[in-house]
């Protein structure tokens, strides 16, 4: 599923009472913001799967980003990979 959206896209959220829940929707909350700002760099109008996986490559604290660094995952290789296969290379 992909959202679209305008010129003035945010991301908002309500935190919850818990420290942790607080930083997991903080993270998630960068992480859908680094994943709009990579969708505004490739010049998309719409927030993909791609986009995200770049958002949690960036990320760099959670779970998901501990698990792409483990497997030496980069920003730099997924951006690559994901400008070659939306390119169609």
């Amino acid at each position: 599923m992909r959202t679209r959206f305008g010129s003035s896209a945010s991301i908002s959220t309500r935190f919850a009472v818990g420290s942790k829940k607080r930083s997991v929707k903080a993270r998630a909350k960068k992480v859908l913001e680094l994943a709009l700002r990579e969708a505004k760099s490739l010049r998309h109008d719409y927030i993909g799967t791609e986009h995200i996986l770049l958002g949690l490559v960036r990320e760099r604290e959670g779970l998901a980003a501990g698990i792409l660094a483990e497997r030496e995952v980069s920003d730099e290789r997924v951006r690559t990979v994901v400008s070659e296969l939306i390119s169609g290379n």
